[in-house]
């Protein structure tokens, strides 16, 4: 007799609650041995409630859950700390997340909503069902969820509002049947209490997402955060295209790259696409393969970009590359499955405070297009897309850029500096080396050579070719206007960010040595003649340097000694052929006396 008692109690239980997805669901407890949930004793009554039941629903975000085939059992109790952690990784309640509560006409009807809740997961399609009351909305607040009062009768919850961040909706929808008995056995020993004999008077329901942090694009150059380079042309730049995956990335059904690149650079290639995090070794990268992982749109190797830079170049700039320059980076269905299934495991290898990241690489390098001391800059945009919601597309805050330089110079008498002298050759040197042509440098310095700037050797002789040849050292040679310059080196002095967020300071010490000089004037072969190049250093004015340094067209001024001997015939030249005569004879006199008195 007891027994049966207890089995038609077990039944009641059902009928109360049949349909319901949650709390008795959204965990389901199926045959579950570890329920779980807190049922304190004033969240219970063994009479029926004669007023409402408090609701509270909470809804739970993680990076991914454990959840096993049987699912998770949960006892319509409040979930303590541990058992939430238990469910998952990074599992917290999270805020803002609205839902619209209909009342049902009967059991019979949830029961039908239970069985096809896809069929009624908007307010729309609810909505639409006759015999359905809207009663409200609740929004879960303050990491506490969100509380309901809740009178006798069938319920059905909506996710009707939620951050941007989460997908994959768990037990959304649900529904509840008021009042609810206990599902499980409360307490133990002599304080337990059998499974459907009391009423619970607050109840709580656990629907889950996964969620992920709000993905944002990131662009450096050199290296995972350093955002400025400066370099001599033709030297390779190899820029990040960067942006931080979300826990949620297997929710995403589109992750596209593209980059407009800008006149000034030239295209070269060497694309990696890997997963890891800011200064991950290779063993702890996640390689992508191009044509199965991603697909690659990218210009023939040596293409020269023509893109001018728009100004301003800024969040709501529109970009777009000519045929031929286009560069992007999509990510296949395999790709993102790749991201989902290495996602912990790059986690954790990184370590705290790091985030686990996408990145593409690609190298460029600076052209003769560059104009000397102006940044070029470099920006990409970040196109994604959530199953189920719109596509967003996002560009960096922060621009990377590259530069390169150069120097004017002239050579003038040091007696007379409006005076300008042609011929002079110098050899240029970085340190104790004497730097050498580079194409990218005959590139960058054709007018130059064409008008007679540089040379081939330190005796002035022309290029047989009409050009430098690649390798050889480079002449500097003054013109009939005693100009001269060089285009397209690194500057003096520039910091690089490194990954621990110190700056490494580079530093180039530059040099002219006059190997050659004009014909009636000297000077010392080994006399070194330092200058700087940076963002200034190639201006058409004086403005900034010190005084009698440059010439009102920003030309550097390096002097040479005049050997020429004064004219004759002047009245000095007289006045010092007769004093020395003087004195030549004075001392004969001297001498020949001092001999008459020996």
């Amino acid at each position: 007799m007891k027994n049966t008692k207890k089995l038609l109690s077990l039944i009641l239980t059902l009928v109360m609650i049949i349909g319901v997805v949650a709390p008795l669901s959204a965990y389901a407890i199926g045959n579950n041995n570890n329920t779980i949930g807190t049922i304190a004793k004033d969240d219970y009554q063994k009479t029926k409630p004669e007023g409402k039941t408090k609701v509270t629903v909470h809804k739970l975000q993680a990076d991914n859950y454990k959840v096993p085939e049987e699912g998770f059992g949960h006892n319509g109790g409040k979930l303590e700390k541990e058992q939430l952690e238990g469910l998952g990784t990074n599992v917290k309640e999270l805020d803002g997340v609205t839902f619209t509560y209909y009342k049902l006409k009967d059991a019979a009807q949830l029961e039908l909503f239970k069985k096809t809740p896809k069929q009624y997961d908007t307010n729309e399609k609810v909505e639409a069902v006759a015999d359905v009351t809207k009663v409200g909305t609740i929004t879960t607040a303050n990491g506490q969820g969100a509380e309901v009062d809740l009178e006798e009768g069938y319920y059905w919850f909506v996710e009707s509002g939620k951050p941007t961040t989460v997908s994959s909706s768990i037990a959304v929808p649900f529904g509840i049947s008021i009042p609810v008995m206990n599902q499980t056995e409360i307490g133990e020993g002599d304080d337990l209490i059998p499974a459907g004999t009391v009423y619970l008077n607050k109840v709580h329901v656990y629907p889950k997402n996964v969620t992920g942090d709000e993905v944002i694009p990131k662009k450096t150059v050199g290296n995972e955060v350093n955002l400025n380079e400066t370099h001599n042309v033709g030297d390779v730049q190899t820029w990040f295209l960067q942006a931080n995956i979300p826990g949620n990335i297997k929710d995403y059904e589109k992750f596209v790259m593209s980059d407009v690149f800008f006149k000034g650079l030239t295209y070269k290639g060497n694309v990696k696409v890997y997963m890891g995090y800011d200064g991950a070794q290779d063993a702890q990268k996640v390689e992508l393969e191009k044509g199965v992982d991603y697909n690659l749109v990218e210009p023939a190797a040596d293409t020269k970009f023509t893109t001018v830079e728009p100004n301003p170049l800024d969040a709501t700039t529109v970009l777009t590359a000519p045929a031929g320059q286009e560069f992007s980076v999509t990510l296949t269905e395999a790709g993102l499955k790749k991201l989902a299934d290495n996602y912990q495991t790059v986690k954790q290898n990184a370590g705290e405070g790091k985030q686990v990241k996408i990145y593409a690489t690609v190298d460029t390098v600076i052209n003769e297009d560059a104009k000397m001391g102006t940044p070029i800059k470099n920006t990409y945009d970040l196109k994604i897309k959530i199953k189920g919601q719109d596509e967003k597309s996002k560009r960096p805050n922060d621009t990377p850029e590259v530069e390169t330089g150069g120097k004017k110079f002239v050579k003038v008498s040091e007696t007379e500096v409006t005076k300008k002298l042609a011929g002079a050759v110098f050899a240029l040197y970085d340190g104790d080396k004497q730097i050498v042509w580079t194409q990218a440098l005959i590139d960058a310095n054709k007018d130059a050579i064409d008008n007679g700037k540089f040379c081939k050797d330190e005796n002035g002789t022309v290029f047989a070719t009409g050009t430098p040849e690649i390798g050889k050292p480079i002449y500097l040679q003054s013109d009939v206007n005693g100009l001269f310059e060089i285009k397209g080196l690194e500057y003096s002095k520039w910091e690089k960010t490194e990954l621990d967020g110190n700056k490494t300071e580079i530093t180039h010490n530059y040099k002219l040595k006059e190997v050659k000089f004009p014909e009636g004037y000297a000077g010392n072969k080994d006399t070194e003649i330092p200058f700087t190049v940076n963002k200034t250093s190639y201006k058409d004015n004086a403005e900034g340097y010190p005084e009698n340094t440059h010439d009102a067209q920003g030309n550097m001024l390096v002097k040479n000694k005049d050997l020429t001997i004064p004219p004759t015939g002047g009245i000095g030249t007289v006045i010092f052929a007769v004093a020395g005569i003087a004195l030549m004879g004075g001392a004969f006199i001297a001498i020949k006396k001092r001999s008459a008195e020996e």
